[in-house]
């Protein structure tokens, strides 16, 4: 998103000196209960290379089925320019229903910075569906209000 979400999104680095480490990786192996609650404790998770095989070994039933699944930290390169690319990022899946509802900002945005995420939220999912393919409506709602049609 041009302008992030409006509010503070959580990224967790895994690797031998980031926030999570091999050895709590093998700790999560045993504890069960502890590996979901480190799997809903943050939105998008970054992995060093080496750890990947045990990540996707201890974790991967906790966060494959939210698509939660860690990127991979180009080797040589440090994890803070990925994590300010993840914090302005949402994720869009598509599962049994047909409807996309994706994060776009807070009310303390201005209009202007939620209308461009609007718009590229809208353009990547063209660029994603079949050419024949249309989209029927586009609505906008805050978290208790009711949903106003924008668009299509």
């Amino acid at each position: 998103l041009p302008h992030g979400r409006g509010k503070d999104v959580s990224v967790c680095v895994i690797s031998d000196n980031g926030d999570v480490a091999r050895k709590d990786i093998e700790d999560f192996e045993r504890d069960k209960v502890a590996a979901k609650k480190f799997s809903k404790k943050y939105e998008f998770y970054i992995c060093e290379p080496p750890l990947m095989p045990l990540v996707g070994k201890v974790l991967g039933r906790y966060l494959a089925p939210k698509g939660k699944m860690p990127e991979i930290l180009p080797p040589g390169r440090g994890p803070e320019s990925l994590i300010t690319e993840l914090k302005r990022s949402v994720r869009i899946r598509v599962r049994d229903s047909p409807s996309i509802q994706v994060v776009v900002g807070s009310e303390k945005m201005k209009d202007e910075e939620i209308k461009e995420n609007a718009e590229k939220v809208v353009d990547e999912v063209k660029k994603a569906l079949p050419p024949k393919v249309q989209i029927k409506g586009i609505y906008i709602k805050t978290t208790m209000g009711r949903p106003m049609k924008i668009g299509v």
